[in-house]
């Protein structure tokens, strides 16, 4: 998929939502796995993302600050500037689209680091039940993306159900290259079949990515000038830092073109989901096992 995250509304939010599927995933695993510096590291790079930089504490309960800070609902230890323990991620949740259940990983990983930044804004003092019920109060806000995300997957299921075995397998190497060593922790948590399952997800969107480059506009010389003037030209570092660096035009021009056209095959993407959304049937399964069901009309 589109290698940057998505800026939430920005024209690359679909692609790159899965990508943060993934890093929110990582975030739990780190924070369970006993290794405060590995979970603080891995955190920090996730602040790099655009998805996840206002969701870099995304990881549910840390075990680094179990027992040692205050906790939400405790309002004799609030405003004491003391780092506080994040309140789980409530069970139980879930959700159906269009008469089918998405797979429980998606979905944790999809409102894990949405949790963690809305109780982080909330004061100390908000007991549990209060911050769930404000978290929850408007599920068809809270779900929309992760809807437009999962019927966009389900099209790359339908329009890929098979694929070329040898590719898959170079795109599994290079992804588990790209998680390191907290692939373990994935699999510790998910399993084996979990992970597998979610790099098989991220290889079928990777291809309906590209089957989406047909629809997409072919990128002009003049938007190519253009683009080379304003974003790499106008942002060139100091000489001696770029001394053995090709930036002429010949050299970018190729991965400028590439980004270019990443970015149109993303809209024509787009444009082909918001099309999808009328009268698709969503119901979402609350805290305390309370059920909110509506129908799409179109995007918002």
């Amino acid at each position: 998929m589109a290698e940057s995250m998505f800026t939430t509304g920005g024209p690359l939010r679909l692609p790159v939502f899965f990508s943060a599927v993934l890093m929110a995933a990582v975030l739990v695993a780190c924070s369970d796995s006993g290794d405060p510096a590995k979970a603080a590291g891995d955190q920090g790079l996730a602040a790099t993302n655009g998805f996840l930089d206002t969701d870099s504490n995304a990881g549910g309960k840390s075990k680094v600050l179990e027992g040692d800070g205050p906790k939400f609902g405790d309002a004799d230890l609030a405003g004491d500037g003391l780092l506080w323990e994040t309140p789980d991620l409530p069970e139980g949740i879930a959700l159906e689209i269009a008469g089918k259940p998405v797979d429980h990983f998606v979905t944790e990983a999809y409102l894990m680091g949405l949790w963690s930044t809305f109780a982080s804004s909330r004061p100390l003092e908000t007991p549990v039940e209060e911050l769930t019920n404000e978290f929850f109060a408007d599920p068809e806000a809270l779900f929309y993306d992760l809807v437009r995300g999962v019927l966009l997957l389900r099209e790359a299921e339908s329009r890929f159900a098979e694929y070329d075995k040898h590719a898959f397998e170079d795109y599994k190497e290079r992804m588990e290259g790209a998680a390191g060593t907290v692939r373990d922790s994935l699999i510790a948590r998910y399993g084996e079949d979990g992970w597998n399952a979610h790099v098989e997800r991220r290889f079928r969107l990777q291809l309906l990515l590209d089957d989406f480059q047909q629809y997409a506009a072919e990128v002009t010389e003049e938007e190519l000038f253009a683009f080379y003037d304003s974003e790499i030209l106008a942002q060139l570092p100091d000489p001696e830092k770029r001394e053995h660096v090709d930036v002429s035009f010949t050299a970018m021009e190729p991965t400028i073109r590439a980004n270019l056209m990443k970015g149109r095959a993303v809209e024509a993407q787009e444009k082909w989901l918001d099309d999808q959304l009328e009268d698709v049937a969503v119901v979402a399964t609350l805290p305390a096992g309370l059920l909110h069901s509506w129908t799409l009309s179109g995007p918002r």
